[in-house]
């Protein structure tokens, strides 16, 4: 039987926050791509051979797209950062380790896999 993807927003916390109390973590907010939207990135990856050479180009792009909120994010001062409506603004705030992360999350959720389809 064929599943459609689910579009809804998920609350995503990262690794490192995990193990902290709830109210201590940094809640993400990430919608899932469309396939149109996956479709048009795929087309923006640029390969050398069979590795890809634009690589963080593309993970930009996914968050640009897929990011679309966050709460308890901290700035070093302990203040809590808003989340604007301007997302370049916003994405350089968040550090590469937690965008790569994020993408990875986003990658999954934009896609179904083998065994989502066998359910």
């Amino acid at each position: 039987m064929a599943i459609a993807l689910s579009l809804e927003h998920i609350d995503f916390i990262l690794e490192c926050d995990r193990e902290l109390q709830p109210e201590e973590q940094t809640v993400f907010k990430l919608a899932p791509l469309t396939s149109k939207q996956v479709l048009n990135l795929r087309d923006k990856i640029k390969f050398k051979g069979t590795e890809v050479v634009n690589q963080g180009t593309v993970v930009y792009l996914y968050a640009t797209l897929g990011l679309v909120g966050w709460s308890n994010f901290k700035n070093s001062a302990g203040d809590d950062v808003p989340f604007g409506k301007n997302m370049d603004d916003n994405l350089k705030l968040v550090p590469l380790l937690y965008l790569m992360e994020m993408f990875t999350e986003l990658d999954k959720l934009s896609n179904i896999t083998d065994a989502d389809s066998k359910n």
